[in-house]
């Protein structure tokens, strides 16, 4: 931005012209020239179905990309809008600076349905988007991310419920871009039995980076790894999150697996009632060769056939956690093949057949 200013210089009125010194007055005027600014549009949603004409939900979507961003509003929406156009999965695909926000009522109040012919939203590469106050259920895919396909964009997700969604790979959701979280829901998600050689992730599986802030994960399956995460590369932060009753049952990590090279760190934080019982990890698997951090969180009643809370074959440092009740035929609370430092630990309770 550029200012040009004019300095005008002037005696000051007769009044004055008999001082001994004539006083200058200088007055100076600016103009400055702004930077060229457009304002986001806002798409009001008023029609409901899933119509590609009128206020719709996809006609909101259809202008977003058309027009480089902006906001859906749905605040005003309730019940449950059903996708029934094919392809049923709502792309958003804007890659301008300019944010793509969704806007909904409230979790409870509207619930977008894919009605498990597709998954329920596509954000493409480059996009920024985010997403507030929906739930958003029965997405179906063979290929990855059931309820929200993320490939490679910026997406952040608040006060969502995610349920029902099946997929190859990350039932709920499917990231290899950057992905936030806070106050979301993942439940009832599952990765199908499809014809794919990696069925990980029962809520989520990520290959970027991940921020999850007072998230539950619960009753989510797996056919192989995490059974509720799986954490592929990038660096993961979960905060304040609870990953219950969900299962790897194939693989392992029945709450979490992580494969990164980066970090994973959990701060107060619940693992319970999860279970990897044909291989190890029933609580949280760290096989990669990042470092999996664990401060002021419990890992409780969850089984595996080796490691029942925790099973390590990278680097974990516990700090101020309880592991209890946890239960597997080798290594009941913690199985380790690689390094771990624990402080002001709790870890009791456990039953191992072989210790």
């Amino acid at each position: 931005m550029t200012n040009r200013c004019m300095i005008h210089s002037a005696k000051m009125p007769s009044p004055f012209s008999r001082r001994s010194a004539c006083r200058l007055a200088q007055a100076v005027f600016c103009m400055e020239n702004l930077e060229q600014r457009r304002l986001m549009s806002t798409y009001v949603v008023t029609v409901g179905g899933d119509g590609t004409t009128g206020h719709t939900l996809r006609w909101a979507v259809g202008q977003v990309n058309i027009n480089n961003g902006g906001t859906i509003d749905l605040t005003g929406e309730s019940g449950t809008i059903n996708l029934t156009q094919t392809p049923g999965v709502l792309e958003l695909t804007s890659s301008s600076s300019s944010p793509v926000v969704i806007e909904g009522p409230g979790s409870s109040d509207l619930t977008i349905s894919a009605n498990n012919s597709s998954a329920v939203f596509q954000v493409d590469n480059l996009v920024n988007a985010s997403i507030s106050d929906l739930t958003i259920t029965d997405g179906h895919t063979t290929g990855d991310g059931g309820d929200i396909f993320n490939d490679g964009a910026t997406l952040t997700l608040a006060n969502c419920n995610l349920t029902d969604g099946t997929a190859a790979d990350g039932g709920g959701i499917y990231s290899s871009g950057n992905l936030t979280m806070s106050g979301c829901t993942l439940g009832g998600v599952t990765t199908a039995t499809a014809d794919s050689s990696t069925n990980d992730g029962g809520a989520i599986y990520t290959s970027g980076d991940l921020t999850a802030d007072d998230c539950s994960v619960q009753n989510c399956v797996a056919t192989d790894y995490g059974g509720g995460v799986q954490i592929d590369a990038g660096d993961a932060s979960f905060q304040g999150c609870s990953i219950l009753d969900s299962q790897a049952v194939n693989g392992e990590g029945g709450a979490i697996s992580t494969l990164s090279t980066d970090s994973t760190t959990l701060d107060h934080c619940t693992i319970d009632g999860d279970s990897a019982v044909n291989d190890a990890a029933g609580g949280i698997d760290a096989g990669g060769t990042g470092q999996v951090i664990i401060r002021d969180s419990t890992i409780s009643n969850c089984s595996a056939f080796t490691g029942g809370g925790i099973e390590i074959d990278g680097s974990v440092s516990l700090s101020q956690c309880s592991v209890f009740d946890n239960s597997a035929y080798n290594g009941g609370g913690i199985a380790t093949y690689g390094a771990l430092d624990a402080s002001y630990c709790s870890i009791s309770d456990n039953k191992g057949s072989l210790g």
